[in-house]
């Protein structure tokens, strides 16, 4: 046997040999540190302030459920009336570390049940009665979001072994689930909000769907190694806060500058690879984009939960992709250059999208057609001096390259898309209608368009993240940390206040780093 392949063999054995044991030694961690947290005075059973459900998902035997149940907790420390509800219904292809996540979550929740009110979906009939002037959960959303949960699961749009095999499992598992979750909410009116893992795996969708036809908020929360990413009212990965953020540091003109300072200054390191996430390369190698000026395609990671649901235009991002090029090498005389997401260098973030087999595959070796690898040299920065449109999906790149003055055109819809300075097609008319325009100069942005690009890439890059220790990957910090002593925590407060008195958590951190140069220079 290939010695590759054996090591391949050997680590799958490993992982699926000492997942569960992982896990059942943080279960077990975590219920101690909740016998710790019970005896806390400042800990109410049940609060007088916004009555809010915490939804808990087995998340793929990862730290997800513990995060969860520690912001109920944390939202409880606040004043909340908190409700624990355990989505327990089947979801995915592996039935044993569901069954093995479910029964953990369920030992713990059993530690609050005397004082928190906590409900499982299970006790609810799958043909439990909504209120009439409730649809039924549509087929066709089920279907979309089986299909987003796929493309996660298979990671990207084009790989077919095993594809139509687990989106029927899922299409099915959500199909089951989404009239129980209705029944569970109209059994249980009042809730002024939920907060819920994610927003697109699992039955989170079909939660968030579901929960805002009945007008109730719907906060999300996602997170890296050491960031925490929040949404009072929308998808966190999707950044779908900044826009109300945006709209609110608009009315403060007087902190606009500094913003835009901050902001510039974030750019510069991000443009050297010094920034907090490192994706560019320092160092670049020259690429020739022609003499007619080049469109730029910058990808986002096609299986990335910032990237899912959200075209406006074409089905998948490879169409979006093979047929802007196409309409380009027909009817223009610019080359295209298609510059895969830096961050798919790493491992763990890689799509199993084959861009370059698929350009190849359509268009040759074409001369006007270059793809640049995650891995190449070439920064995304020195592309951007030279090219004359870019052509975005949900990538930070299209915002970027408005603060630089190009013209940007997208076809989803990004929260950014509607900021007034990139270029957004409802349709494919309007689309490559707005390409050629743009390719023929009909385009311009002026100096408050670029002001406000600048603005928004402040509030996503320089406040949005909450760079913290409490996330699902440093459980072990913060399972030994007392539950005052967390809820202390500047980067935790930030976080509680915004989930529960529904702010932005940019603004919320704006308005702290405004009050702060207030106080250090005395005005």
């Amino acid at each position: 046997m290939d010695f590759v392949l054996l090591l391949g063999h050997l680590k799958k054995f490993k992982n699926e040999l000492l997942g569960p044991v992982y896990w059942r030694r943080d279960a077990l961690r975590f219920q101690r540190t909740l016998a710790r947290w019970k005896e806390t005075p400042s800990l109410p059973g049940v609060g007088e302030g916004h009555r809010v459900g915490v939804l808990v998902i087995p998340w793929l035997l990862t730290r997800a459920p513990w995060f969860a149940i520690a912001l109920g907790l944390l939202l409880a420390r606040k004043g909340a009336r908190v409700t624990f509800i355990v989505d327990d219904a089947m979801f995915g292809n592996s039935t044993r570390d569901f069954k093995l996540a479910l029964e953990s979550i369920n030992e713990a929740l059993q530690l609050l049940e005397s004082d928190y009110e906590v409900l499982r979906l299970s006790g609810y009939r799958k043909d439990g009665t909504a209120p009439e002037c409730l649809p039924p959960f549509p087929e066709s959303r089920v279907a979309e979001l089986a299909n987003l949960n796929t493309i996660w699961f298979m990671r990207g749009d084009t790989k077919n072994s095993g594809r139509r095999v687990y989106q029927e499992l899922v299409t099915d598992q959500l199909r089951e689930s989404a009239p129980r979750i209705s029944a569970l909410l109209s059994a249980n009116p009042g809730f002024e909000y939920l907060l819920v893992p994610g927003g697109i795996y699992a039955s989170s969708g079909t939660w968030l769907q579901l929960a805002k036809e009945r007008g109730i908020r719907v906060a999300t929360h996602d997170s890296g190694p050491d960031c925490v990413l929040i949404s009072t009212d929308g998808i966190a990965a999707q950044l779908q806060d900044v826009p109300r953020a945006f709209e609110a540091i608009q009315a403060e003109p007087g902190s606009v500058d500094s913003a835009v300072a901050e902001a510039q200054a974030e750019r510069h390191r991000r443009q050297q690879g010094r920034d907090k996430f490192g994706y560019q390369a320092g160092n670049t190698e020259s690429c020739d984009v022609g003499a007619d000026g080049a469109i730029l395609i910058p990808l986002n990671s096609p299986w990335d939960s910032a990237a899912l649901g959200l075209h406006a235009v074409f089905g998948t991002s490879i169409e979006w992709v093979i047929e802007t090029v196409r309409w380009a090498l027909d009817n223009t005389n610019s080359s295209v250059i298609v510059r895969q997401h830096p961050g798919e260098r790493i491992k763990e973030d890689a799509s199993d999208d084959d861009y370059e087999a698929a350009l190849r595959q359509s268009f040759g070796d074409h001369p006007r057609v270059r793809f640049v690898a995650a891995a190449s040299p070439i920064n995304t920065y020195a592309l951007l001096d030279k090219v004359k449109v870019v052509v975005a999906h949900t990538s930070t790149v299209g915002i970027e390259a408005a603060t630089m003055g190009k013209i940007v055109i997208t076809a989803a819809r990004s929260y950014y898309s509607n900021l007034g300075f990139v270029f957004a097609a409802t349709s494919r008319i309007e689309y490559f209608d707005m390409l050629r325009r743009a390719l023929d100069g009909q385009f311009s942005l002026d100096g408050s368009q670029i002001r406000a690009a600048w603005c928004c890439y402040y509030l996503a890059q320089c406040c949005n993240w909450v760079f913290s220790d409490f996330t699902p990957f440093a459980f072990p910090k913060w399972a030994a940390m007392g539950i005052d002593t967390l809820y202390r925590d500047s980067a935790v407060e930030k976080i509680i206040t915004a989930i529960d008195e529904n702010v932005p958590v940019a603004l919320i951190r704006h308005r702290r780093k405004q009050l702060e140069c207030a106080e250090t220079t005395g005005r």
